[in-house]
């Protein structure tokens, strides 16, 4: 009797979710199920962010893409490896190597000096965002994530991003150490950036971009859903071939949906559940992340070098 009342609740969980993807163009094909408790599935929404989906491959536009830690757009002051790229190829004395790295390291001369802890980067005024000043800028947690932020999960990110960065031929540097892509903070890990840009957008300019190559990594999407019916997507996996693409003109790329996150469940996300996050906090932060605006320091530098014309500066370019 219990497996069968448990079955139905999960069957019931699972067509809540079909039904919210097919609300913007997807549908389940497969599912991969973390730790769920009858408590947990009892209410489908609940179960949504519990779930991490493998849906189909679908045609996602780049124009609603947010990307990085701050989830920014790819537009003319957003993601830094989009502007890097896009500037760069459009100069009349053309696009390098050494000019990508120039640009990325100045940039990750001013993380380092700004970004400390995620407090720094998400700047949320609520009543327990005391809780970011403790973790690490590099440590990423957002609300609707099942991610917590124990020690354990910490130190295992940081030892990750060591293994991750020498296994792609990069510098021997741990999260701590400034190994991490996102955000840049150290100068031989900006120097490494540039080389994995340049080599993927040399790749996409000589074959073309063929997404069924690379189905063993497949470019992630969690799909943001606000009051008003508007969405965009966040990537999750796949940051590099996203802004290489966006900067060489493309329009959409082909993604699996990991997940689809709803504003009006704001309650049931699971770091609002466990009091990571207040609700005012958390909704603070999905409001950012829809306008994909990007973070304060970033916004100030870009907007500097755009009016002092030092680093984006011709008017020859065209965003």
């Amino acid at each position: 009797m219990f497996r069968s009342s448990f079955k139905t609740i999960l069957n019931k969980g699972f067509q809540y979710i079909d039904e919210q993807l097919h609300k913007v163009g997807m549908s389940i094909t497969r599912i991969r199920k973390k730790k769920i408790s009858v408590d947990d599935i009892a209410v489908g929404r609940t179960l949504l962010y519990k779930t991490r989906l493998e849906a189909v491959d679908a045609d996602l536009p780049l124009s609603k893409a947010r990307v990085g830690l701050h989830a920014m757009k790819m537009q003319p002051q957003g993601h830094i490896n989009y502007l890097a790229l896009t500037y760069l190829q459009e100069l009349d004395d053309g696009y390098s190597l050494e000019r990508l790295k120039s640009i990325l390291v100045m940039y990750s001369r001013n993380n380092a000096d700004h970004l400390k802890s995620l407090s720094d980067l998400y700047d949320i005024s609520c009543e327990n965002s005391s809780y970011l000043k403790k973790v690490p800028a590099w440590f990423t947690v957002y609300p609707w994530s099942g991610m917590g932020h124990t020690e354990e999960e910490i130190e295992r990110r940081n030892f990750s991003t060591l293994i991750e960065n020498k296994k792609r031929g990069g510098p021997a540097l741990d999260a701590i150490s400034g190994g991490s892509q996102y955000p840049l903070t150290n100068k031989k890990r900006a120097e490494f950036e540039a080389e994995l840009l340049h080599k993927l957008k040399r790749s996409i300019s000589k074959i073309g971009y063929k997404p069924k190559a690379g189905n063993f990594d497949p470019i992630g999407a969690i799909v943001l859903v606000g009051d008003d019916g508007e969405w965009c997507w966040m990537v999750n996996g796949g940051i590099h071939r996203t802004c290489v693409l966006a900067a060489m003109k493309y329009k959409t790329v082909i993604g699996s949906v990991l997940n689809i996150v709803y504003r009006r469940d704001v309650s049931d996300w699971p770091n609002v559940r466990n009091g990571t996050f207040t609700e005012e906090g958390a909704l603070q932060l999905f409001d950012r992340v829809m306008a994909g605006d990007g973070y304060k320091c970033h916004n100030v530098w870009v907007a500097n070098q755009f009016k002092a014309g030092k680093i984006f500066g011709s008017d020859n370019v065209q965003f």
